[in-house]
């Protein structure tokens, strides 16, 4: 047998101890990873005191945004058709869908509505609205020309859609801004308007403190945002045991969102759907104090304050 000298034995051994080590090691991180491995769909709990939430952004909160807000290509395809039925020129009603919902008609008239026409969240907002108002998604003007012509209040009517802008104008709305809310400034407001799900406007988790942190820049002191929202949690199946499934790999409430018009189709936008308890989350942790107004079935009216 060939001699081998006792330090050599001594190192030899050490070696082995290392590598045993690094092999309990590395188990020790399978152990620990393996339970955030979220499989195809998720069982939430109806049952859940914490709004529905366990289930959602273990690795990535929604207090970290990650992304930038998405930017997109727009071919204008609702501002297109609001200008149309504005100038009589051949409207045919928007289309619209979800990546979990299928295809639906949204009447282009439904968007010059009056205040009678309007449901009883819309009503309750325009009620509560006072001094200088900023109403975000202004679409074709009709939350902007109520404030304006019959509570005689200083409202600016802002969208992203320069054809809906134009229609504001021509409508007789004084002030109507065609840009994007996070390039909007210069001026603070008594009231912020976010309205017909103006959640949505967010996109998703990883980016509402971005959007939130902008709405906060715009409120005056004393001031106060009303915004509604709508927990879609009824969209999804529920099991024998009372949970519901949803799919894996994020907040079920952040879906793609595509419009057609006249065979055409934008590109899908991301659009947030918001319980509020999810909501109530955010905005505590960018300043605001929030107070649930009203609530219709799954919709909300949400009042927000600074702190």
């Amino acid at each position: 047998m060939k001699y081998i000298p006792k330090i050599l034995t001594s190192t030899i051994k050490n070696n082995v101890i290392k590598f045993q080590n690094v092999i309990l090691f590395t188990i020790f991180l399978i152990l620990l990873i393996i339970p955030n491995i979220q499989t195809n769909f998720s069982v939430l709990s109806r049952t859940d005191n914490f709004g529905y939430r366990k289930f959602s952004h273990s690795i990535f909160p929604y207090k970290t945004p990650i992304f930038a807000p998405i930017k997109f290509s727009m071919k204008d395809l609702m501002g297109r058709a609001i200008w149309d039925y504005f100038q009589n020129e051949n409207t045919e009603d928007l289309q619209t869908e979800t990546s979990i919902s299928e295809l639906d008609e949204l009447p282009v008239k439904y968007l010059f509505r009056d205040f009678e026409e309007m449901n009883a969240i819309e009503q309750k907002a325009l009620k509560l609205s006072k001094g200088k108002v900023l109403d975000i998604g202004a679409g074709a003007g009709s939350h902007s020309l109520y404030l304006q012509n019959e509570k005689n209040l200083e409202v600016t009517a802002l969208d992203i859609s320069p054809k809906s802008i134009e229609v504001c104008q021509l409508r007789g709305i004084n002030k109507a801004v065609a840009q994007n809310m996070l390039e909007f400034s210069g001026e603070t407001f008594d009231t912020i308007l976010l309205l017909m799900n103006g959640t949505g406007i967010f996109q998703s988790l990883q980016v509402i403190d971005i959007y939130l942190k902008k709405l906060h820049s715009l409120l005056n002191k004393n001031g106060q945002i009303l915004i509604d929202g709508t927990d879609i949690l009824y969209m999804f199946d529920a099991d024998e045991d009372g949970g519901i499934l949803i799919p894996a790999g994020g907040y079920y409430g952040e879906l793609d969102y595509v419009v057609h018009y006249k065979d055409e189709s934008e590109d899908p936008i991301k659009w947030l759907y918001l319980d509020f308890n999810t909501l109530k989350n955010a905005v505590e942790n960018n300043g605001f104090k929030i107070e649930k107004v009203m609530q219709e079935e799954d919709s909300y009216l949400a009042k927000l304050t600074k702190k």
